[in-house]
């Protein structure tokens, strides 16, 4: 063995291995004979048979630790443990954090006794602090929910970690990580929010809504059961403007009584607006009733298929952090105005195709607090969707005109979110173009990472 090609590697790999697991202290003398050199710290194998099988175990055990990133074992209280040595220290890191992350371990060196196991073989629920992971997840998703309330962001960072943590074989330590996750504040934020968002999906596929006129670019439609006090209208039209013109008179809430007299005062914002949310107070006057509208706004751009969901309702719960600051911004209301509910969900879909244009579906219910007869109801409902549908295209003119404060504010872009809506709108230039009679299904709402079915 000592005169051959493959026990000179055997002897270099013989003398590297223990000089350097020696030096950590992490090995003890060998039992078989060796040469001192001139310096201790040099090893050298006696030129035997016995001498070269002992250079090929020490090779062998050299090469699998390299190559694994494992580490010697010992005994200890019948068990094995890994002895970590400082410079393969780094590899073994390594190697767990890509076992933890979706792999398995079958390589390495056993434990000296007990039930054989060493550190290679140690099950990944103990190589990962998964309460670190699950901690990360929410914190990252806190984030982007309170920098700009971005819910699908935020949806797919938890949904991800999820999966590692719940993947087959992680164990306890693990499960109870995710069990955590699923009970932080947060996660039930994202959850709300989402179930906001996907609850427009129903827009595309409406149920037992009977129309109630139809012309070449717009169609309306009502549905209120026999003996309901509440009314739904689904309209949906084609606007000759691009969505960004569309969202300006929407989103400048303080330029609204310039197009809109109907209100009698500028919209309250009730906690600090962002461009993805709002909680919003309105005041109109019909004939000699003052209407007003407590409600939250939650925005949800989609760039795959390009479209924004627009949700706004009545019904919603306000961070302990902000109530204060809300209640004291809500003036007591008047014995003369009702305070109305509001539950309306927005689609604003880029035509696409490389055309100009937007389509809207909005759906709507309306609390009347009476049972109203169809004739009566129908009415109602051409009127309301009529002058929705006038002050949509009113305001998207007013913000395409040069010179306009809407123009100036789109052209600002102070939040950005007008630049957002562009990439929406380039996103929706690569599909096909869309129309009244000819809108997408359900299925544009899928999406790899969700958090609900």
């Amino acid at each position: 063995f000592g005169s051959s090609h493959f026990g000179s590697q055997a002897r270099r790999a013989a003398r590297a291995a223990p000089s350097q697991l020696m030096s950590a202290g992490r090995l003890r003398r060998p039992s078989w004979p060796y040469h001192a050199g001139s310096s201790a710290s040099k090893w050298r194998p006696q030129r035997s048979c016995c001498a070269g099988l002992a250079c090929l175990v020490l090779a062998a055990a050299a090469g699998c630790l390299l190559r694994t990133g494992g580490s010697l074992s010992r005994r200890d209280g019948g068990g094995g443990r890994g002895i970590a040595h400082p410079i393969l220290q780094p590899q073994f890191e390594q190697f767990s954090t890509a076992t933890a992350d979706g792999g398995s371990n079958s390589s390495g060196l056993g434990g000296g006794g007990g039930d054989g196991k060493g550190a290679a073989h140690m099950p990944v629920d103990r190589l990962r602090n998964w309460q670190k992971v699950a901690s990360t997840a929410a914190q990252d998703a806190s984030q982007l929910m309170e920098e700009d309330l971005s819910v699908l962001e935020a949806e797919a960072l938890l949904a991800k970690a999820l999966r590692k943590l719940e993947a087959p074989g992680r164990g306890s330590r693990a499960a109870v990580a995710a069990e955590k996750l699923r009970k932080e504040t947060i996660f039930a934020e994202v959850v709300r929010q989402v179930g906001l968002y996907d609850s427009a999906s129903a827009n595309l596929a409406p149920a037992d809504f009977m129309p109630c006129w139809k012309g070449d670019d717009a169609e309306m439609y009502i549905r209120s059961p026999p003996g309901a006090t509440w009314f739904e209208y689904r309209l949906v039209a084609n606007i000759d403007a691009s969505l960004r013109h569309c969202l300006v008179p929407l989103h400048e809430r303080d330029l609204i009584q310039s197009y809109q007299p109907i209100f009698v005062e500028p919209h309250t914002d009730l906690t600090p607006p962002r461009r993805h949310h709002a909680v919003v107070r309105t005041l109109s006057r019909v004939m000699s009733l003052y209407i007003e509208t407590i409600f939250e706004l939650t925005r949800v751009p989609n760039d795959s298929y390009g479209f924004l969901v627009e949700v706004a309702r009545s019904d919603f719960p306000i961070v302990a952090s902000q109530a204060a600051s809300a209640a004291a911004r809500v003036p007591k209301r008047k014995w003369w105005s009702r305070r109305v509910s509001v539950d309306t969900k927005n689609l604003w879909l880029p035509r696409g195709g490389g055309e100009i244009g937007t389509v809207l579906v909005s759906v709507a219910r309306v609390q009347v607090g009476v049972s109203i007869p169809d004739s009566a109801l129908k009415f109602i409902a051409h009127g309301l969707s009529k002058s929705l549908l006038a002050n949509v295209r009113k305001g998207s003119k007013l913000a395409a005109a040069r010179g306009s404060p809407w123009y100036e504010r789109l052209e600002r872009d102070a939040d950005g979110f007008y630049a957002e809506l562009a990439s929406v709108e380039a996103a929706a230039a690569n599909r096909r173009s869309l129309s009244v009679s000819s809108l997408p299904g359900p299925e544009v709402f899928d999406r790899p990472w969700k958090l609900t079915e």
